[in-house]
């Protein structure tokens, strides 16, 4: 049966635990909680070996590339915030990363958003 993989950002490690609890009774294969804490690191990204956006921006160290290719998603790696007047985005530095099964995949959108995700 075909997956769908939803990262949804959340302000708490709370609501997005609430949220995964929520969406618990769906058909989930699997589903993480990573908060972005931001790095101090600082190397040239032309010369030295980095494993990828996420280990260069928020010091990462994934354990494979999947992982790697996941954490360059998280706010704190990406830069999506842009700040503004209608800046949704700050402050909201927990993903949780979920995969459902394909028939599952909008109820899991409705549950996660009315439980205050962005997406």
């Amino acid at each position: 049966m075909a997956e769908k993989n939803i990262q949804a950002f959340f302000e708490s490690q709370e609501q997005a635990e609430e949220a995964l609890s929520r969406v618990k009774g769906l058909g989930i294969v699997d589903a993480s909680i990573h908060a972005g804490d931001g790095s101090d690191q600082g190397m040239n990204s032309l010369t030295s070996g980095i494993d990828g956006l996420g280990n260069l921006t928020v010091g990462g160290d994934a354990e494979d590339s999947s992982a790697g290719t996941l954490s360059a998603d998280y706010e704190s790696a990406s830069g999506m915030s842009s700040g503004g007047v209608e800046n949704q985005t700050t402050g909201r530095d927990i993903v949780l990363t979920v995969i459902v099964e394909e028939q599952d995949h909008v109820q899991a959108l409705q549950i996660l958003r009315h439980a205050g995700a962005i997406f």
